[in-house]
């Protein structure tokens, strides 16, 4: 999922700019200060959300006519519904992104 993609990114390349490194300390420090409650709600809602990074990957992919959605490849579902459904997964994991700062805030 998203957290082990994140996860791998942060172990394999980690911050090395000490501007970088403040950022992400103070972001958690406010994530620690925001209470139980709050955190637990913005959880909640991130982990109800669709896969964003793999949503918006699809809807790229599909717009460029490669792959599995070249022209000449027979598809067995309808291609406008899937690239439909792809940029509304897209769009919930952005939603529930914003849901999770305004709990936060």
């Amino acid at each position: 999922g998203p957290g082990r993609r994140l996860l791998r990114q942060w172990v394999c390349r980690p911050l090395t700019s000490a501007a970088a490194i403040r950022a992400r300390q103070v972001a958690l420090s406010t994530l620690r200060g925001s209470g139980v409650e709050a955190t637990g709600m913005a959880r909640k809602l991130l982990r109800d959300a669709p896969d964003t990074e793999r949503a918006i990957s699809r809807v790229v992919g599909s717009s460029s006519g490669k792959g599995r959605d070249a022209a000449h490849v027979v598809l067995y579902e309808d291609s406008a519904k899937a690239k439909l459904n792809d940029f509304l997964s897209a769009l919930e994991g952005i939603r529930a992104a914003r849901d999770a700062a305004a709990a936060i805030a």
